[in-house]
């Protein structure tokens, strides 16, 4: 199986669209799983093992006709099964439209669910498991796929060179006094019974 997931801004909502990117490949290791994503969002999709290959729009052009029709050619080109559209945007209808994806999964939200065959009523939908909504409202985007298993954690994939980076701006910074120091963060946006400590930074 060949599957497109498409949410090209919002740095955050892309960040945890990947999660999306993960189940598809835990579920269906032998599949390819693409990600459509602006420029300027790429680095929170970069180093994640779950993703075959980054579909990168540069910002500057995207209301470039030319660039844009080479764009929804290339995604026709690549014979998708599946298509999941977790935004509400001009590019997620037209990316469905013209994959030709036997099954292209989104919100009911007009007009962008007429690029789409199966679609998933907007929080009605969702299963709520207590994390933020915006996580719980774009696992109910693969529920249609009925997958074996589901992990909703989503995560940044930092090269050795990011991590050193990471480092020395907190040495620096005198947030860490050495390098062997750790620092712990707390993830508030669970509720407070489901507070994640990370420990080992970087």
């Amino acid at each position: 199986m060949k599957y497109l997931v498409v949410q090209t801004k919002q740095i955050g909502d892309v960040l945890i669209s990947t999660a999306l990117c993960n189940n598809l490949k835990q579920n269906d290791p032998s599949g390819e799983v693409h990600y459509l994503v602006m420029d300027y969002c790429a680095g929170m999709a970069q180093g994640n093992p779950n993703i075959d290959r980054l579909i990168i729009i540069e910002k500057a052009r995207r209301n470039e006709w030319r660039y844009m029709k080479d764009l929804l050619l290339a995604i026709r080109r690549e014979r998708y099964d599946v298509v999941v559209n977790s935004q509400g945007q001009m590019i997620g209808l037209l990316s469905c439209l013209f994959s030709g994806a036997r099954l292209r999964i989104g919100f009911d939200s007009f007009p962008w669910r007429l690029g789409h065959n199966r679609i998933v009523r907007f929080r009605k939908d969702t299963e709520f498991q207590g994390n933020s909504t915006l996580v719980d409202d774009r696992f109910s985007l693969l529920k249609p796929l009925k997958l074996a298993g589901e992990d909703r954690n989503y995560y940044l994939w930092l090269s050795e060179e990011e991590k050193q980076q990471g480092k020395d701006a907190l040495l620096a910074a005198g947030v860490i006094r050495r390098k062997l120091d750790q620092l712990v963060s707390i993830d508030s946006v669970s509720d407070l019974r489901r507070l994640l400590l990370t420990l080992n930074w970087p």
